[in-house]
């Protein structure tokens, strides 16, 4: 009966992880990151939107005990699944794929903790993690202020989200359109 319960959990939380990478990578597609605020239409560009949702969520869900550790881990894994499914469809081999995997991995768990230390921080830290991350270092003006804004409404937005929510496949992202560079300071005052 046990191992009953424990098949039945599991397919709980495996349902629970694709409905959360599918809000992911719904939110990380909404144009205005790409129109308004400056983040290139490229698949850097989407990767990187997709890294920092992702890495907000997951922060999150390791905080919730065992059971978010291992939604979180089951988040992750859908992650990995897409992004080896996405670089097959863009034409890379067999033997390329491990290779980029690694490369892709890498550049995911960096950027988790840069986000974690900056939003730790605050401020200007936030900034310049998007900066360097999203904007791969480029001068992005205003358009840097305004994601810094969303990321740390998001960041809260989450944070503020129980277990329950995130197991029924749900995320309270907030509404990205409503951030300017303007909102970014006023929430670092």
């Amino acid at each position: 009966m046990m191992i009953f319960a424990w098949l039945e959990k599991r397919k709980a939380r495996k349902a629970a992880a694709a409905g959360l990478y599918q809000s992911i990578v719904a939110q990380s597609r909404n144009p205005v990151f790409f129109t308004r605020m400056g983040v290139p239409d490229t698949m850097d560009g989407r990767f990187d939107l997709l890294t920092l949702h992702a890495s907000l969520v997951l922060m999150r869900l390791r905080t919730l005990g065992s059971d978010g550790a291992k939604l979180s881990q089951a988040v992750f894994d859908q992650l990995l699944l897409s992004l080896e499914e996405a670089l097959r469809e863009a034409g890379i081999g067999d033997v390329g794929v491990p290779k980029h995997m690694r490369k892709m991995v890498k550049a995911f768990n960096g950027r988790v903790h840069a986000y974690e230390a900056a939003l730790a921080q605050g401020g200007d830290a936030v900034v310049s993690s998007l900066v360097r991350n999203v904007y791969r270092g480029s001068d992005s003006g205003p358009a840097s202020h305004e994601l810094a804004a969303y990321t740390v409404a998001m960041h809260d937005a989450v944070g503020r989200q129980a277990l329950e929510e995130f197991a029924e496949g749900r995320i309270a992202f907030p509404a990205a359109e409503q951030f300017s560079a303007e909102v970014y300071h006023a929430q670092a005052v």
